[in-house]
C-alpha cells in the first residue's frame, strides 16, 4: 500500500463516483495498491472517520484494507466490492446506480416540488417500510421534494442527501400504497435528478437492496447503472 492524494485517487479510477459523490472537504487520506485504492470519508465534523472506502477488484481492496488496519480505527465502518473476503461483521449487501443523463420525461413530475412538512413524511416513510436509510429531522437529508394530491395529501416522497457539488445523491423514495401504478416514484426520481443536473451536479447516485425488484426495475427505466457493493465493519 502506498499513500495517495485523491487526486491520484481520481485519475487512477476515471474520477470514481462513489469519490466525487463525497464533499471534497469530507475526502480524507487516501492510498493505492495494485488494482485497489482506498480513502477515507469523513463525517460532517470533517475530524473523524465516517467509512473507508474501497474501489478495484474484490481481492487487491481486501489486501489493501488488511495492510491498513493497524492506522483504522476499530470496527471502522467499510463500504467494499460485492465479493471482498474479508473478515467482516453486520454485513449487507447492496448497489450503488448512478445516472449520468437526464432521463425521460416523467408524467407526474409537474406535480412535484421541495416539501418542508416532516411529519407527513415521517408517516408516508412508516407506512411504506421500516428500513429507510434516512428519516426526517435525523440530520442526514438537506432537503425533501414530494408529491401531494389535490388535498394536500402525501403520496410521494424523495430525500436529497446531496453533499458534494459532483454527484447528486437521493434516498427514501417512497410511495404511498393508494399510489402506486400511477408512476410516482418515476415521476419524483426524474424531476430531482432534473433538479440536480440544474443545480451544477453531472450525476445522481443511490444505494438500493438488490431484492427491491420494483426499485431496481424503475431505475434501469431511467437509465441508472449498477455497482455491487457491500457495507460492514471490519473487526480490528
Amino acid at each position: 500500500m502506498t499513500p495517495a492524494s485523491i487526486d491520484d485517487l481520481l485519475a487512477i479510477t476515471g474520477g470514481h463516483s462513489l469519490i466525487r459523490s463525497v464533499h471534497p472537504e469530507r475526502r480524507g487520506k487516501a492510498w493505492r495498491a495494485d488494482e485497489a485504492v482506498a480513502f477515507l470519508q469523513l463525517n460532517p465534523d470533517r475530524a473523524t472517520i465516517r467509512r473507508v472506502v474501497g474501489l478495484g477488484t474484490p481481492g487487491a481492496v481486501a489486501g489493501l484494507l488488511a495492510g491498513l488496519r493497524g492506522e483504522l480505527p476499530p470496527d471502522v465502518q467499510v463500504n467494499v466490492p460485492r465479493g471482498t473476503p474479508l473478515p467482516l461483521t453486520d454485513s449487507y449487501d447492496w448497489q450503488w446506480r448512478v445516472a449520468y443523463e437526464v432521463p425521460p420525461a416523467q408524467p407526474a413530475e409537474d406535480l412535484v416540488d421541495w416539501y418542508g412538512d416532516g411529519d407527513a413524511i415521517m408517516e408516508l416513510l412508516k407506512r411504506t417500510g421500516a428500513d429507510w436509510s434516512v428519516w426526517p429531522r435525523d440530520g442526514r437529508a438537506r432537503r425533501w421534494a414530494a408529491v401531494r394530491d389535490g388535498n394536500g395529501g402525501l403520496l410521494a416522497c424523495l430525500a436529497d442527501l446531496t453533499t458534494s457539488p459532483e454527484i447528486g445523491q437521493v434516498a427514501a423514495i417512497a410511495v404511498h400504497p393508494d399510489a402506486r401504478r400511477r408512476a410516482l416514484g418515476a415521476s419524483i426520481t426524474a424531476w430531482a435528478i432534473r433538479r440536480l443536473f440544474a443545480e451544477g451536479c453531472d450525476g445522481v447516485g443511490l444505494g438500493v437492496y438488490e431484492e427491491n425488484t420494483a426499485a431496481m426495475r424503475l431505475y434501469d427505466r431511467l437509465g441508472f447503472g449498477d455497482e455491487a457493493r457491500t457495507s460492514a465493519r471490519l473487526p480490528a
